[in-house]
């Protein structure tokens, strides 16, 4: 997948335009969506969290997603998870 990208700032806020060069725009839109969301919850928790519990917040997310669109006979280990522990 590729996007063309502009950044434009104004006044203080920076905005990112992505065009999409794929077939399956809609799809793209949704995770693009998606991403807007998990950043803009970040970006409330983050004043809260220490140094390096943001990565330890956004790690989380991602590893949560993938166990939810894991099937549910598949078998995590802790080593897969080492990262939240740093």
């Amino acid at each position: 997948l590729s996007s063309i990208g502009r950044l434009t700032t104004h006044s203080a806020q920076k905005t990112l335009t992505l065009t999409s060069m794929h077939n399956d725009v809609n799809k793209i839109g949704k995770a693009y969506e998606r991403l807007t969301a998990l950043f803009s919850e970040l970006k409330a928790a983050a004043p809260q969290l220490k140094p390096k519990e943001p990565w330890r917040w956004l790690m989380g997310k991602i590893i949560d997603s993938f166990r939810a669109a894991t099937p549910s006979d598949t078998q995590w280990t802790a080593g897969e998870f080492a990262i939240l522990r740093a």
